[in-house]
């Protein structure tokens, strides 16, 4: 049950700092921490990304349950579009970014998808966080000089269905019904004189159905850009750019209070009493060494250790 710590550090990248911790089940579990995780912030920024990608999954962290003191484990991911793990439909890094929209969408029982197409023209003006992020502001405060009482959440599609072809364009939810066509007809001629084109693309429908909105967000929250040799350049560029935005004047009381109960109904629970589990900060595992550590797989991507009696 107990992993050798020799041979646990000599197959570690990463200085490491080993402890025994008690386990609540009547072993021991080796937990580990990681000082050299992070990479140094004046290193170039192709490395930063290329570091997170490959150490994707081959880290963990550690937690304990409150009532029982079973050990859990949850492996880390690293969010990247072109990660091989985190580019699939479905995986952590995109369920973790449905579920931080979902509580935003249940404040609203009605909301409109909003698609604004980056013009053909305008596109190699868009390669930079700074630009990227421009534009989206400059179509933030549109709305919210138009709608007011308007709140909503962003992220940009970088490429299409087709793949390989750079075709930015701005996905937005916004708490609201019907659009006049006068309306979408301002927004268009604002993109184009933005860009200084002739005119622009822009799409909008609306739904008080929960399960459209539930496709529209795991449609919108999905990765496109799927492998960084499509554009080095722009995978770099993107480092530390944050894609998923929420603007206009949120009720936080509500925020907190649907974000308490959501909170409760989906916060990682004990795989063997049910109770709450505290995980670890600054402590990390190699994911590799979870089966020698006596950790089972419950699904896809926590762990958890098994009682005596436990057959699972």
């Amino acid at each position: 049950m107990v992993t050798d710590l020799t041979r646990l550090a000599s197959t570690c990248q990463v200085p490491l700092s080993p402890e025994v911790v008690p386990q609540g089940g009547g072993g021991v579990i080796l937990t580990v921490v990681d000082k050299g995780y992070k990479t140094s912030p004046t290193e170039d920024p192709s490395n930063r990304q290329e570091t997170a990608v490959l150490s994707c999954g081959k880290w963990a962290r550690t937690g304990v349950c409150r009532e029982c003191g079973h050990e859990h484990a949850a492996i880390i991911f690293c969010g990247r579009e072109w990660c091989p793990t985190c580019r699939e439909k479905g995986s952590p890094a995109h369920q973790r970014r449905i579920s931080r929209w979902w509580v935003r969408i249940l404040c609203s029982p009605v909301w409109g998808q909003l698609v604004v197409t980056v013009p053909p023209e305008g596109r190699s003006r868009l390669r930079t966080r700074k630009e990227l992020s421009a534009f989206r502001t400059a179509v933030h405060r549109w709305i919210k000089r138009r709608l007011p009482a308007c709140v909503g959440l962003s992220r940009y599609h970088f490429f299409g269905d087709s793949g390989k072809t750079y075709h930015p364009h701005l996905n937005i939810l916004l708490s609201l019904g019907y659009l006049p066509p006068s309306m979408l007809a301002d927004l268009r001629a604002f993109v184009a004189k933005y860009f200084g084109v002739g005119g622009a693309v822009v799409h909008y429908r609306y739904s008080r159905d929960r399960y459209m909105h539930k496709h529209w967000v795991k449609y919108i929250t999905r990765a496109t850009f799927l492998d960084e040799k499509w554009d080095p350049e722009l995978a770099n560029e993107l480092y530390r750019f944050k894609n998923c935005v929420v603007f206009g004047a949120w009720d936080r009381e509500r925020i907190r209070w649907i974000k308490a109960m959501y909170r409760e109904a989906t916060a990682m629970r004990c795989v063997v009493c049910g109770g709450r589990v505290d995980w670890r900060r600054g402590v990390r595992v190699p994911s590799s060494e979870l089966s020698d550590m006596g950790f089972e797989e419950i699904r896809s991507g926590l762990w958890a250790q098994p009682p005596p009696w436990a057959k699972w």
